[in-house]
């Protein structure tokens, strides 16, 4: 799914792999529906661990779910109608399911654009929200825009539960989670080798849950020192009874750090991406006495959009190591065309990237033109078992 803004309304186009090789592309699909949509901000792919996934749209003027079957946006799909007291408008910065949260059953969560958390037990993909729970020893934390899960299919029910979920508390600086047993968040704690501190007095940068080839997941958090201004990487591995690891810990150097405007993270490496200057750069948490690299630049256009989109359903619905889900590991890259019109100015390419960023090369997979002002850009998995 490829995000567009046409004359300030949301466009949306969509390029569908049909298999490895061959792929039909759709533009303006909503085009001729009657609803205005207005400026569109990006997508907020909410992936459930066999089906009923949920692809929520977040615009300026609030937030809504994409249908499923007929991608239309109205009034009928206003995301304020899943909650309870129904607000005049829901703003959301981040929403994720968490697979196996509280004895087998999946944890919908929200982080609003003014740092509240709600949270849901979600039944077969339905869950209705109640009141903010950003709360520690009674007093409210604004959360950063940023929710942690464990992205690893689980098959059957013969693995120990439960898995929390990590938030960011943005006004204690520290990492927070949701616990099985609790209603509210608690500061994070961890088993095996101490890396770093919960506590860690840096501010949120960027953050993502990673899903790899082996079946594991990583979350990665880049926060910036207030003093220093050095950026940092934290690599967390959330495990089964609540048992998190500390798995990396590294400063990130690198060129144009200070202006990054957005980052990427691996779903099969150890690599963080960043935007800065109309550049990409990348950042190997393996060797990081090296430091960043730039990798790609595009003369004549404007990089919009850099992200690995982590295929989380993919068991459920049939994909293999094969074409299906090496589309997971692949980088996309969205960008415009300098002086080009709007309505078909955009260009979506994906890229095979090398574990060796020494000796390795960026390899174009596809690249596909004439779409719409790009904004942003996701996959859709298909939502059948």
């Amino acid at each position: 799914l490829v995000l567009c803004e046409t004359g300030g309304e949301a466009r949306l186009d969509m390029v569908f792999n049909k298999n490895a090789t061959e792929d039909i592309i759709a533009r303006n699909l909503w085009g001729d529906q009657d609803f205005s949509l207005g400026k569109p901000l990006k997508f907020l792919p909410c992936w459930f661990r066999n089906k009923h996934s949920r692809m929520l749209l977040v615009l300026e003027k609030g937030t809504y779910e994409i249908d499923k079957y007929d991608m239309h946006v109205g009034e009928d799909t206003d995301f304020k109608w899943s909650f309870g007291i129904v607000p005049e408008v829901v703003n959301l910065q981040m929403a994720k399911f968490s697979q196996r949260c509280t004895r087998g059953q999946d944890r919908w969560t929200l982080v609003t654009d003014g740092g509240d958390v709600y949270s849901e037990i979600a039944v077969n993909g339905v869950g209705f929200f109640g009141y903010p729970i950003n709360f520690i020893n009674g007093k409210r934390f604004e959360a950063a825009p940023f929710v942690g899960v464990m992205n690893r299919w689980v098959m059957g029910n013969f693995t120990s539960d439960p898995v929390p979920v990590m938030l960011y508390d943005a006004t204690n600086r520290q990492f927070v989670n949701i616990k099985q047993e609790d209603s509210y968040p608690t500061v994070m704690q961890f088993t095996g080798e101490k890396k770093f501190d919960a506590q860690t007095g840096k501010d949120f940068v960027a953050g993502e849950s990673t899903f790899t080839s082996l079946g594991n997941g990583v979350n990665w958090v880049v926060l910036k020192d207030p003093n220093t201004k050095k950026y940092y990487v934290y690599g967390i591995f959330m495990g089964y009874d609540e048992k998190n690891e500390q798995w990396f810990y590294e400063e990130i150097k690198g060129p144009g750090l200070e202006n990054a405007t957005q980052f990427a993270f691996s779903n099969n490496y150890n690599h963080i991406y960043y935007l800065s200057n109309n550049a990409i750069y990348v950042f190997d948490v393996d060797y990081p006495d090296e430091g960043a690299r730039q990798v790609l630049t595009f003369p004549g256009e404007e990089i919009k959009v850099i992200k690995f989109v982590p295929f989380v359903s993919n068991n459920s619905w049939g994909a293999t190591d094969s074409w299906q889900r090496q589309r997971g590991w692949r980088l996309v890259v969205g960008t415009t065309v300098n002086g080009m019109d709007e309505s078909e100015c955009g260009i979506m390419r994906t890229y095979d990237t090398p574990q060796d960023l020494r000796n390795g090369k960026f390899v174009l997979h596809k690249k596909h033109d004439k779409l719409g002002n790009i904004v942003d850009i996701t996959y859709k998995e298909p939502d059948k078992n």
